[in-house]
């Protein structure tokens, strides 16, 4: 087993799968380590639940050449509807009016998943080591070293950088005492897929109610991913209810407008908290994905704002590789995170102001925000600013979220 390595990503999950396959072409030796065993039913990031995925997203994953495998599964959104239960405010957004195709498209996790770790295994470049458990961490001054735990004997392996791409719960991230800003929302997400009596029309749905927002995010046929946000302390209520009772609750909260709930599968339950570290770097590691910025689902943007990470921090190992040759470098880990500082702190106030103002139910907050949502609607510049800014297209991102390929950056 090799044990001198460039980049050693802990995580093999969406993002630190991602970062590996922006690294491709590059001339970095990269280990990922993976607590889970390659291609297992297992792993947490590539389960059932449907992802969408932003223009940016699609973009990067195309210029990888990992989109041609997911292009024939892969849901257009061409229309959003966003709307405040019982209020007057709505916003539509269509595709057609910034003359594109789609805004994003929607994919199932496991499908992803398959995509990036079929990639993975067709580069020279990187080592995909599972299942493995980062049981030590030691911060030198020229290498980090990792002690690995796996189905083997214990083994130490040294990078020149560490990425911690290790989820919400990160153990690299409390290894080395990186401290965390949490907030519970008080609010539980219950997935699961529901089957409409009518088609979508490749639209996806966002109705915000005080307990939390419904999205539908439209699949193959009249299918949905349907997104409930649940007060935590009535989780158990909805996931005990039967099926009737289930989807009468969902219909309760739809207008009429996406059509009558006809069949639902399996719930899955994940409790939601704002989870951000007060650094997202230090000597010669780096934060990525959730261990860096957990944040809530409405809009749709944390493994599309994780995606971005990954594209920008591996646009910056390489220009800095080809120049300097340590990607360890405090200079170049201070450079990505001044890059990516702006885009991470509008998505992270989105997210977050949305999950506070729709739960304030008092009659001034919700003429205000009904009042702008409307504005929104009617102002084409404000509102074009907004789609862009949704689909991560909007300021300074990566190459790659731009459509150049690896070979152009």
């Amino acid at each position: 087993m090799q044990t001198e390595y460039d980049v050693a990503i802990v995580g093999g999950g969406m993002v630190g799968a991602s970062l590996a396959c922006c690294l491709a072409k590059s001339r970095l030796r990269i280990a990922v380590l993976e607590q889970y065993p390659f291609d297992a039913e297992l792993q947490p990031s590539y389960d059932d639940r449907g992802i969408a995925l932003s223009l940016s997203s699609y973009r990067i994953l195309n210029a990888l050449d990992i989109w041609r495998d997911l292009a024939d599964i892969g849901v257009p959104i061409r229309h959003i509807h966003v709307s405040d239960r019982g209020k007057f405010g709505f916003v539509h957004l269509h595709a057609s009016d910034l003359n594109i195709d789609a805004m994003g498209y929607v994919v199932i996790g496991r499908e992803i998943g398959a995509a990036l770790l079929r990639k993975i295994s067709t580069l020279e470049n990187i080592d995909y080591l599972c299942p493995q458990t980062v049981s030590d961490v030691q911060v030198l001054d020229d290498i980090v070293q990792l002690e690995l735990v796996g189905h083997t004997n214990a083994v130490t392996v040294n990078c020149k950088l560490l990425v911690a791409a290790d989820g919400s719960s990160s153990s690299i991230r409390e290894k080395l005492s990186i401290a965390t800003e949490v907030r519970d929302y008080r609010q539980t997400a219950i997935v699961s897929n529901i089957t409409m009596n009518k088609d979508h029309n490749n639209t996806a749905y966002e109705r915000f109610t005080s307990q939390g927002p419904l999205a539908l995010l439209p699949m193959s046929g009249s299918r949905f991913v349907s997104v409930f946000c649940v007060a935590t302390d009535k989780q158990d209520y909805f996931m005990q209810m039967d099926t009737t009772e289930y989807i009468g609750s969902i219909q309760g909260v739809l207008s009429k407008r996406p059509g009558r709930v006809i069949k639902v599968g399996k719930r899955r339950a994940y409790p939601l908290k704002f989870i951000r570290a007060q650094t997202q770097s230090m000597d010669r590691t780096v934060l990525l994905g959730n261990a860096a910025h957990t944040i809530h689902p409405n809009g749709a943007q944390g493994y599309n704002l994780g995606l971005r990470d990954a594209a920008s921090l591996a646009e910056f190992l390489q220009h800095y590789c080809n120049e300097y040759g340590d990607p360890g470098s405090h200079q170049l880990l201070q450079d990505y995170l001044q890059f990516r500082r702006q885009d991470q702190q509008r998505v992270i106030d989105f997210t977050d102001n949305l999950a506070n103002l729709y739960t304030r139910d008092n009659w001034l907050t919700s003429v205000c925000r009904n009042t702008g949502m409307i504005c929104l609607d009617i102002l084409p510049g404000v509102k074009n600013k907004f789609t862009r800014l949704a689909m991560g297209i909007d300021g300074k991102q990566p190459a790659l979220a731009r459509g150049l390929g690896l070979n152009q950056l």
